[in-house]
């Protein structure tokens, strides 16, 4: 069985400037440590995290790091996370077949690959991920699209 759990990045600042240099606010941190923390209640073993290179999302994914114990180093940027091109981002999704995995993303791109992830019936109509939010997927072999069956989907906001 494999596992993916897909996160939208934490809490932001609003824009001062250019959106891809936001970063976390405090509020942000303490939200997706606490919530990165649940989320290892629900699935303990992650081999790989995967993110945007958007700095709100990168700083998301080192704090998940921490919480996993996975050294940020092997954090690995993909523009398809930060671009919202999710079947380009599935089909890259499939080398990494046989590992647990976190995507960290932003709206509404996370929300499209979810949905491609898993077959439309299997998805709520109307979602919408909050800041720091995250839903776990299980798919028997490799990861394809609409076989994602959905396993745990986080829904309190603790802040």
């Amino acid at each position: 069985m494999n596992t993916l759990l897909l996160f939208r990045h934490s809490d932001a600042e609003n824009s001062r400037g250019r959106d891809a240099d936001r970063q976390l606010t405090l509020r942000g941190r303490e939200k997706i440590q606490l919530i990165a923390g649940h989320a290892k209640e629900i699935e303990s073993k992650i081999d790989i995290i995967l993110s945007s290179p958007l700095i709100r999302a990168r700083q998301t994914s080192e704090i998940i790091s921490g919480v996993y114990g996975i050294d940020p180093k092997k954090i690995v940027e993909l523009d398809e996370l930060a671009e919202g091109f999710p079947s380009e981002f599935i089909r890259l999704l499939k080398e990494y077949s046989g590992k647990n995995i976190v995507c960290v993303g932003h709206m509404p791109s996370i929300v499209y690959l979810a949905t491609g992830l898993t077959s439309g019936s299997n998805f709520p109509i109307g979602f919408s991920f909050f800041t720091g939010q995250f839903i776990v997927l299980d798919f028997k072999g490799k990861y394809l699209p609409q076989r994602g069956v959905i396993k745990y989907i986080y829904k309190e906001e603790a802040f």
